[in-house]
C-alpha cells in the first residue's frame, strides 16, 4: 500500500510543474530525449513540430512534450539531457 501511495505522489509531482497553457492537465508527458530531432529552426517529435523558440528548459533534466493526439496541436516542448 505504501508503494502505491509513493508512486501516486511521484506521478502528481511529475505533472505539477507543467504550465497550464501547455498541459491542460492531460497533454504533457516525458519522452526519451533521443526521440526528439533538431532540424533547422525546429524540434520534431513524431508528427509534432515546435519552433526552437518554443523550447523551454526542463526542471527535471528530462525531455517532455505537450501535444494533443497524434496530429493535433504541438503545445510545448521541454528539453533536458543532450537534446
Amino acid at each position: 500500500m505504501l508503494n502505491v501511495i509513493l508512486l501516486s505522489a511521484a506521478l502528481i509531482w511529475i505533472h505539477d510543474w507543467y504550465p497550464k497553457e501547455c498541459c491542460e492537465e492531460a497533454h504533457c508527458h516525458p519522452v526519451p530525449c533521443e526521440e526528439i530531432r533538431s532540424k533547422d529552426s525546429t524540434y520534431i517529435w513524431k508528427n509534432h513540430v515546435w519552433s526552437k523558440s518554443q523550447a523551454k528548459a526542463s526542471p527535471d533534466g528530462r525531455c517532455h512534450v505537450c501535444a494533443v493526439g497524434e496530429f493535433g496541436p504541438s503545445l510545448c516542448i521541454f528539453l533536458g539531457g543532450t537534446s
